[in-house]
């Protein structure tokens, strides 16, 4: 069972293979939950392209080329940090369309400066970088780490569907400015 429902998912990559979009995504929090639920569906291979999992700053710094000056001023959980990983992405591969990079934190640690449910989320589309950051608040209590990963995931594909399309689509959600 997924965490997305099949039938979103399928819509999702439906709407971005009929606008001849594939992506790449570079995930931080949600440790590749977003480009494995794009892969549960039909269509996916027209659309996702590749993904980068960066939980770890290392891989923000060393395969993102995040400067670490960078993290060390903004953290590794921050829209600065996002946006360069997207750049990084862009850089990686040239040949996608919308680039999507996010970071976040999901379980409140000491090493956090963010509130537990703090997102992140920097897309690159048509030469316009698109951010957005908010504060995720999960009705699930029993596993709130992961409820707020699906969050993350359901928050994603709906900035996205509102980008590509630039007006909401039914059944995905009005996104928040």
């Amino acid at each position: 069972m997924y965490p997305i429902p099949p039938d979103v998912i399928e819509t999702f990559n439906t709407i971005l293979q009929q606008k001849g979009i594939e992506l790449v995504c570079a995930e931080s929090m949600t440790g590749g939950l977003f480009a494995s639920s794009i892969s549960a569906a039909k269509g996916a291979m027209e659309v996702l392209k590749g993904g980068i999992i960066a939980y770890d700053t290392a891989v923000k710094t060393r395969l993102l080329h995040v400067p670490e000056q960078l993290i060390e001023h903004y953290t590794a959980e921050s829209q600065e940090t996002t946006d360069a990983m997207c750049q990084g992405l862009r850089q990686l591969y040239p040949y996608a369309n919308l680039f999507v990079a996010i970071t976040g934190v999901a379980e409140k640690t000491s090493d956090n400066a963010a509130p537990e449910g703090q997102i992140y989320l920097s897309l690159f589309y048509q030469d316009e970088l698109h951010r957005y950051e908010t504060l995720l608040e999960p009705k699930e209590t029993s596993d709130r780490r992961n409820a707020i990963r699906i969050q993350a995931v359901e928050y994603m594909m709906e900035r996205i569907l509102y980008i590509v399309t630039r007006a909401p689509v039914a059944g995905t959600g009005t996104p928040e400015t």
